[in-house]
C-alpha cells in the first residue's frame, strides 16, 4: 500500500480536519485537471528542432543561474534587464556579482511591440529580454535583428512565460524554458545553448524530495479534493519556501508527467479560455477600466494569461481581494526597487498590470466567476466589499 500524505513528512497541520466551507483554487500552479496524460505519449516541444546543447534542471531559475556561470568564467560582467521583470530573474544575475543596467519597452500598446529605450549594450555585455505572457517580444526580436555583429551582446532570450509557444529561441544565445507554469509538475525546465559552453560550467543537485512531495500532493490534492483548496494552497506555499537557488536535476517523476502530457490539448484549451475570458469580461460589461493589452491571439502563441491594463483604482488591492477569493493570477510584479529612475510609462505598467489566470483545467463557469469577482473589485474602487454583500457560489474547475 502506498504511503498516504503524514508518511512523507507533510506537516500535519495542513492535514486538518475537513475545511468548511469548501475553498476552491482558481490559478496557481496547474493541477491535474485539464491536462490530459496519455499513455506512451512522447512529449514533443517546439525547441525539439533547435540544434546546440540543452540541459534540463528543476526551474526556470536554475536554468538562469547555469547559463550565467558560463557566462562569469568567460568573463561577462555587467548585464542588461528590462524595467518589468520578477525578482527571481534580478536575484541570480546578484548572486553571480554582474553589475546592472536596466532598460524600458513601452509607448504602445501591446508594449512588447515596442523598441527599447535607453539601451546600448557592448559585445562584452549580457543581455537579457523576456518574452511577455506567452507573446513573443517584437520589439526586442527586431532590436536584436537590426544590431551589427560587432555590437551584439550575448543574448540571453527568456522564454519562461512563453514556454510553450512556438517561435521562441531564435535570437537567444541562451534560451531559457520552465513548465512548472503550464503543465502539473513539481520541476521541470530546460537551458539551451547554441553551442556547447555550458559543458561542465556547473555541478547540479539532486531534486529536493521532500519540496517535490509537498508540490505533489499539492496537485494531485487540487485534483481529487478541489473544495479543500486552503490545504493545498498550503503544501504548495511550503514547498517554494524550501527552493534555496542551487540549480538542481529535474526529479524523475515530472519527467515522466511531461513524457505523457497532451500538449496539443493544453493548447488549445488555454487559447480557448483566453478568448473566453475576454468575452466573460465584456459580458460583466467592466472592460472600462480594464484594457486588454491584446484582444488577440497570434497563431503559435499559447498564453501564460490574459494581460490588462486597469486605469482607476488600485490594481494591488485587486490582486487581493481576488486572492482571497482563491484567485491567483500569474503574474503580480511591481516596479523594479534596484531600478534608477524608471520611464514613467514603464512604472505605469507595471503598477497597473493584471493578468488573469486561463489555465487549461478552468471551464465556463470558472471564467465567468473570475470575471464576476474582479467586476466586484472594481465597482468598488478597489476597496473591501461591504460584509453584507452577498457571496456567489464557488465554481467548479473540473
Amino acid at each position: 500500500m502506498g504511503k498516504g500524505p503524514s508518511e512523507t513528512g507533510i506537516p500535519s497541520s495542513a492535514l486538518s480536519d475537513r475545511i468548511s466551507p469548501p475553498f476552491r483554487l482558481i490559478g496557481g500552479d496547474p493541477s491535474f485537471t485539464g491536462t490530459p496524460l496519455k499513455k506512451g505519449a512522447v512529449f514533443r516541444h517546439p525547441f525539439d528542432g533547435e540544434g546546440g546543447q540543452r540541459l534540463w534542471v528543476d526551474s526556470g531559475r536554475s536554468a538562469l543561474a547555469v547559463a550565467l556561470a558560463a557566462l562569469r568564467e568567460r568573463g561577462a560582467r555587467r548585464a542588461w534587464l528590462p524595467f518589468l521583470c520578477c525578482s527571481s530573474v534580478v536575484e541570480p544575475f546578484l548572486e553571480a556579482s554582474f553589475s546592472l543596467r536596466f532598460y524600458g519597452q513601452s509607448g504602445r500598446t501591446p508594449f512588447w511591440t515596442a523598441p527599447p529605450s535607453e539601451l546600448r549594450p557592448t559585445k562584452d555585455d549580457v543581455l537579457l529580454f523576456i518574452h511577455y505572457f506567452g507573446f513573443l517580444n517584437e520589439g526586442m526580436a527586431a532590436f536584436l535583428d537590426g544590431l551589427d555583429e560587432a555590437r551584439r551582446p550575448f543574448v540571453v532570450e527568456d522564454a519562461v512565460p512563453a514556454s510553450l509557444t512556438e517561435g521562441t529561441g531564435r535570437w537567444g544565445d541562451v534560451t531559457l524554458r520552465s513548465f512548472r507554469k503550464f503543465l502539473p509538475v513539481a520541476d521541470g525546465a530546460v537551458v539551451a545553448s547554441r553551442d556547447a559552453f555550458l559543458a561542465g560550467t556547473v555541478c547540479l543537485g539532486a531534486p529536493d524530495i521532500r519540496r517535490l512531495r509537498l508540490k505533489g500532493w499539492a496537485a494531485l490534492g487540487r485534483y481529487l479534493c478541489p473544495d479543500e483548496g486552503r490545504r493545498w494552497l498550503a503544501l504548495a506555499r511550503q514547498g517554494e519556501e524550501r527552493f534555496d537557488g542551487r540549480p538542481r536535476l529535474p526529479s524523475p517523476l515530472s519527467l515522466k508527467i511531461l513524457a505523457r502530457c497532451d500538449l496539443p490539448s493544453v493548447v488549445a484549451a488555454r487559447r480557448r479560455n483566453y478568448e473566453r475570458l475576454l468575452e466573460e469580461l465584456e459580458r460583466h460589461r467592466i472592460l472600462d477600466p480594464l484594457h486588454p493589452i491584446a484582444e488577440r491571439l497570434p497563431p503559435h502563441v499559447v498564453p501564460q494569461g490574459l494581460p490588462l491594463r486597469l486605469f482607476g483604482g488600485s490594481r494591488d488591492e485587486v490582486l487581493r481581494r481576488l486572492r482571497r477569493e482563491g484567485i491567483f493570477c500569474p503574474v503580480d510584479w511591481g516596479v523594479n526597487s534596484l531600478a534608477e529612475a524608471p520611464a514613467e510609462e514603464d512604472a505605469g505598467v507595471a503598477r497597473s498590470l493584471l493578468v488573469l489566470p486561463v489555465d487549461q483545467g478552468l471551464n465556463g463557469q470558472a471564467l465567468s466567476f473570475i470575471a464576476d469577482r474582479v467586476g466586484d473589485a472594481l465597482r468598488t474602487g478597489g476597496q473591501p466589499p461591504s460584509l453584507s454583500r452577498r457571496r456567489g457560489d464557488r465554481p467548479a474547475t473540473r
